[in-house]
């Protein structure tokens, strides 16, 4: 005789559905004396087509949001290399005026060094 996994997930429920479906083709005679309902495996067939197609809507949703995440990490990765690239020839090409310099630098930097600048000794 068949054994029905004892796993709770998701997963496991379609296929568990079919084994007790083919259960009860396979033994209608013990299931009869039983008083047991014979639609009822019909129903258990259907819900795991049904369960295995929304298993696979979801699976195949989960990817596209994993693929999504993909793309806007790389979009961003390339965003920051740009700026970045940007701000150094920006801190390059004004080294000698201090007011567009400081646009070229982040502010954390210049608090960071600021704080963080030894007192020059005379």
């Amino acid at each position: 005789m068949t054994t029905i996994k004892k796993h709770r997930d998701n997963n496991s429920l379609a296929p568990n559905l079919l084994a007790l479906v083919n259960i009860a083709k396979n033994n209608p005679p013990l299931l009869e004396r039983i008083n047991y309902d014979i639609d009822q495996t019909e129903q258990a067939h259907y819900l795991s087509h049904k369960v295995s197609e929304y298993l696979a809507l979801v699976n195949v949703s989960n990817n596209s949001q994993y693929e999504s995440k993909l793309w806007r990490d790389r979009a961003y990765t390339l965003l920051y290399k740009r700026m970045n690239n940007i701000r150094v020839c920006g801190q390059y090409v004004f080294h000698n005026n201090k007011k567009k310099y400081k646009q070229y630098v982040s502010e954390y930097y210049r608090e960071y060094n600021t704080s963080n600048r030894k007192p020059k000794t005379v």
